[in-house]
C-alpha cells in the first residue's frame, strides 16, 4: 500500500494540484492524506486534478478561518468508503485486511 501524506498550506492554486498529482501518479498513491488546506468546500474538479483520474472517493473536514482543514482522497480501486468521519474506515481490497486510517493536523496556535 502506497501512502501519501502532504501538509500543503493552503490548496489554493493549480500548481499545488499539479505537483500533488505528479507525486500521486508517479509513486502510485493509493491514499493522499491533506492536512492545513485551509478551504471549506473542495470541488470534483480540484480532487480529479489532483488524482489524475476519476477513479477516486474523498473525504473532507473543512477548515475554520484561514487554517485547518483536513482531507482524504482514496482510489476506489484499493478502498471502499467507510463511515463518514475523518479519517478512512475501509478493507484494503488487495488482501482483505480491515483498516482505520486517520488524518491529523493540529496546528501549533
Amino acid at each position: 500500500m502506497r501512502i501519501l501524506t502532504y501538509n500543503t498550506r493552503g490548496l489554493g492554486c493549480s500548481i499545488k494540484w499539479k505537483s500533488i498529482r505528479n507525486i500521486v501518479l508517479k509513486e502510485e498513491v493509493q491514499l493522499l492524506c491533506v492536512q492545513e488546506t485551509k478551504k471549506e468546500d473542495v470541488t470534483k474538479v480540484v480532487c480529479y486534478a489532483m488524482w489524475g483520474n476519476h477513479e477516486v472517493e474523498w473525504s473532507l473536514s473543512p477548515s475554520e478561518g484561514l487554517s485547518r482543514g483536513v482531507f482524504c482522497l482514496w482510489d476506489t480501486n484499493s478502498f471502499f468508503r467507510g463511515l463518514g468521519y475523518l479519517g478512512l474506515e475501509g478493507v484494503w481490497k488487495e488482501n482483505g485486511i480491515q483498516m482505520v486510517i486517520v488524518n491529523i493536523y493540529d496546528s501549533r496556535d
